[in-house]
């Protein structure tokens, strides 16, 4: 191989790993969306379950 190949070719794996990396990280905040938005969801329910609770005592 010679240089200008290799280095073009350094420079594909490069990038490829640099598309994989935001395809990872993308992933990720989705998946932490998902458990934001199940976390508030459980938090109504339990703060109207508990006020709903210290209105009949």
């Amino acid at each position: 191989m010679d240089s200008k190949a290799q280095t073009s070719f350094e420079y594909l794996l490069t990038v490829a790993f640099g598309v994989v990396l935001v395809i990872a990280a993308l992933a990720i905040a989705l998946q932490l969306g998902n458990l934001a938005a199940q976390s508030q969801a459980r938090v109504k329910d339990y703060r109207s379950s508990t006020i709903s609770s210290l209105i009949k005592s």
